[in-house]
């Protein structure tokens, strides 16, 4: 998991690399966009420990991940009961990192053919080439220090207040403290 309010600024920043969203993110705010929908963890998580158990459930922290990957890595497989193996460097670096996308359209008709392929059960194929960093070097750039996206502070502070319910309930229920970014 990701601290809720970066989730969603995260999944904002996707929409806009994907030539999806082109307005900024206080205005797309405004009628209740899915990149917040899915920040509410506990609306997810629930059906899932009432099903399975909380003993049968690893969440992990995003933070966590970040910070040590190996350390990450070597949690999730202590939980499964599998042994441990290192990730390889590649395997430890950022996979899709945020960007602008070179073309709106093209960009926009290779995330609608990216949702056809995972339609037809394309799903490995699909996967080859999203990991391919010649596919997403043409499709995308990286942002320039000035024109990347931010969050104004009033406006994380509303969704921190927005979220706080998710983040005091269930979730620190589950054993999960998730940390709050102060600045993207």
């Amino acid at each position: 998991l990701r601290e809720p309010v970066d989730r969603a600024f995260a999944d904002y920043l996707d929409g806009v690399k994907n030539g999806l969203i082109h307005g900024d993110f206080e205005t797309e705010l405004e009628g209740e966009p899915p990149f917040l929908q899915r920040s509410h963890y506990t609306r997810y998580l629930a059906p899932y420990v009432e099903q399975f158990g909380r003993d049968s459930i690893h969440v992990g922290v995003f933070d966590e991940l970040s910070a040590d990957p190996n350390a990450y890595a070597k949690k999730i497989f202590a939980f499964l009961g599998i042994e441990e193996m290192d990730l390889s460097r590649a395997q430890q670096q950022k996979m899709m990192p945020a960007g602008a996308p070179r073309s709106r359209l093209v960009a926009g008709l290779a995330k609608k053919a990216s949702h056809t392929a995972r339609a037809l059960g394309l799903r490995a194929l699909r996967g080859r080439v999203k990991r391919s960093r010649t596919v997403r070097n043409a499709l995308y750039r990286q942002f320039e220090a000035d024109e990347k996206p931010r969050m104004q502070l009033e406006t994380r502070a509303r969704l921190r207040e927005r979220f706080d319910e998710d983040m005091r309930g269930e979730l620190l229920e589950l054993g999960h403290a998730v940390r709050r970014g102060e600045e993207h």
